[in-house]
């Protein structure tokens, strides 16, 4: 009668313990659930942000010449913000990092998620990296604009700067369209717009993947 009455206690503590595992594991689940819905309508936004900066730079580069006509300077202040309007972009990774820092990565059953979650970081680094590329390139544009329009004004689209007083120089646009590096500058941006949103539509496929796999361990 002793030992069956410590049998069952054992198989009792065993099944509290698998519970508690389990209960454990879906918390996970669920938390990692809510990062990537998040990072997922974070990704789909830059995707809008990333197409109003290429109809800019498509924009831009037409006006860029030897014989292009002149255009207003505001006009070109508006483009040249809307086409500055990324800066570095840094996801949240907090649930995918704790997990693979506490190794419970192997308590995830399904090996595509667990592959998915694996490599995540790496695919988010990925994305950082691009940006501030982007980043370096909107500052040598900057660097050159100086001596051509004033970037006051060009950034005075940006409603922060409206407590901000306009440029006292009288400049045209003239200086921009006529300058060769302009035209080079701009041209590698767009090329960095199209790198950047072949990067945010894969991630976004990624994500959409992760919450489909993580559904599918919840539902279960």
């Amino acid at each position: 009668m002793i030992v069956v009455s410590i049998l069952a206690a054992f198989g009792l503590d065993t099944w509290w313990d698998t519970q508690v595992e389990i209960r454990r594991v879906r918390a996970q689940l669920e938390t990692l659930h809510t990062e990537f819905n998040t990072t997922r309508e974070e990704l789909s936004g830059l995707l809008v942000r990333l197409e109003s900066l290429r109809t800019a730079v498509a924009a831009i580069l037409p006006l860029v010449g030897p014989d292009t006509d002149v255009v207003p300077t505001d006009s070109i202040n508006y483009l040249i913000d809307r086409s500055f309007r990324l800066g570095t972009v840094e996801l949240k990774t907090g649930s995918v990092q704790a997990l693979l820092a506490s190794g419970d990565l192997v308590s995830i059953e399904n090996p595509l998620l667990k592959a998915l979650i694996a490599g995540w970081p790496a695919e988010v680094s990925d994305l950082r990296a691009q940006t501030r590329l982007m980043e370096a390139n909107r500052e040598l544009i900057i660097d050159d604009l100086h001596d051509r329009l004033p970037t006051l004004d060009v950034t005075h689209h940006t409603g922060q700067m409206d407590r901000y007083p306009r440029s006292s120089f009288s400049v045209s646009a003239e200086g921009f369209q006529r300058d060769m590096r302009m035209e080079g500058l701009f041209a590698n941006r767009g090329m960095m717009v199209e790198d950047t949103d072949q990067i945010v539509a894969a991630l976004h496929q990624l994500a959409s993947h992760a919450l489909q796999l993580l559904q599918a361990e919840l539902d279960e």
